[in-house]
């Protein structure tokens, strides 16, 4: 989904770039089908977050996923998300203008929406870390407060 949406968004643009972080048994082959500068595969990671840290936009088209950690990371590190509306996933992010459908119009749709739009982009930033701040807990100071009452 994510490279066909990359692929059809590039032959207007040249100004987006999309790293791709994984592996999966077809990678031999999407790299032969997807090949082009802008799209950038660099396998499995054992440490992504440098690349997702200087990254404008992390995309999530899981298809299935409960508690999608990726998701919950990009969200603790302050790395703005956009992801799929299955599973687990709008119940972390809440806001469905941060959702699309899994399908490849909606998400170039929403790429570009993100890419063209500085002030919607800069809400997402805000909702985002509200949202961040909403999910965050401390057990220790939880536990704290309940033995003090």
């Amino acid at each position: 989904l994510l490279l066909k949406a990359a692929n059809n968004l590039l032959i207007n643009r040249n100004d987006l770039e999309f790293i791709l972080i994984g592996g999966g048994d077809n990678i031999i082959k999407l790299k032969e089908i997807y090949n082009h500068n802008n799209i950038i595969f660099t396998g499995r990671l054992d440490n992504p977050m440098t690349i997702l840290k200087s990254s404008d936009l992390l995309v999530v088209p899981s298809r299935i996923d409960s508690c999608p950690n990726t998701v919950l990371e990009a969200l603790y590190n302050e790395i703005p998300v956009i992801a799929s509306r299955v599973g687990g996933i709008p119940e972390i992010l809440v806001d469905d203008d941060f959702l699309f459908d899994l399908d490849v119009s909606a998400l170039e749709n929403m790429i570009l929406k993100f890419v063209e739009n500085k002030d919607y982009f800069g809400q997402l930033k805000i909702k985002q870390s509200n949202r961040r701040s909403e999910l965050m807990f401390n057990w220790s100071q939880k536990m704290s407060k309940i033995i003090l009452e």
